[in-house]
């Protein structure tokens, strides 16, 4: 009896130790899960992410964590350090990873739709057959990563540094490339760039085989600068000025 009784203490205890060692992330609204759940329908039976190192929060160090498979929607993870942390096939819909350090991160299959990645650090990342459509990549560093096959539809890549990175296979379709340097981008072979636009005045710096008869056949627009909306101070002085000029007299 007392062997079955301390057998029921020690694995009760065990128990308890797993669930108090769990990892938590939390939302970009401030809720917290807890704990980090699997994504359904993956490799793993599902249910609690064995993952037990550091919380998941703005500015966490994350270096090298094993989050396969995590489910992540709307994570708030500006500022994180994720270098070398294993992200393959989790689900980032809609996380902010600003300014989050990405180096070297596996990324392969996950999911980043709508994710905002403004000046994210993503040099040498693996982003293979990641989906990214609508996501933010503003001004990120992209130097050396490997996009191939990857769903950037739509995205947003106004100044993002492209340096040797892989782009075989991309789909870049509506996506912003204003600003973007693509004149060191390895393989592009394959890539869609149907309606794909930058604006004349924050031109990409183009790789030497993107000639403007290549961009014109491969459906690249170039757009006219967005006119700016006066603010209401100066659309007011404007108004009250034409208000005062003098009026021709009716004869």
């Amino acid at each position: 009896m007392l062997r079955i009784t301390l057998s029921i203490i020690l694995l009760f205890a065990a128990t308890a130790a797993t669930v108090a060692d769990a990892a938590w992330y939390k939302k970009t609204d401030n809720t917290i899960v807890d704990p980090i759940q699997y994504t359904s329908g993956g490799t793993f039976p599902g249910g609690d992410h064995p993952y037990s190192g550091n919380n998941l929060n703005t500015g966490g160090n994350l270096t090298g964590a094993d989050l396969i498979e995590a489910e992540l929607t709307d994570a708030k993870l500006m500022h994180a350090t994720l270098a070398d942390a294993t992200l393959s096939d989790a689900n980032l819909t809609d996380a902010n990873l600003s300014d989050a350090d990405l180096t070297l991160a596996d990324l392969t299959r996950a999911d980043l739709t709508g994710a905002d990645l403004i000046d994210a650090i993503l040099t040498g990342a693996n982003l293979s057959l990641a989906n990214l459509p609508g996501a933010d990549l503003t001004g990120a560093d992209l130097a050396g990563a490997d996009l191939g096959w990857a769903d950037l539809t739509g995205a947003t890549l106004t100044n993002a540094e492209l340096g040797s990175a892989w782009m075989p296979s991309v789909d870049l379709a509506g996506a912003d490339l204003s600003g973007s340097d693509l004149s060191s981008v390895l393989n592009y072979d394959g890539t869609t760039w149907t309606d794909a636009f930058y604006y004349t005045d924050n031109e990409p710096i183009w790789h030497s085989g993107m000639d403007a008869a290549w961009r014109t056949s491969e459906g690249i627009l170039a757009l006219a600068p967005t006119s700016t909306v006066p603010e209401p101070s100066t659309l007011l002085l404007a108004l009250l000025g034409l208000a005062l000029l003098p009026r021709k007299r009716r004869r």
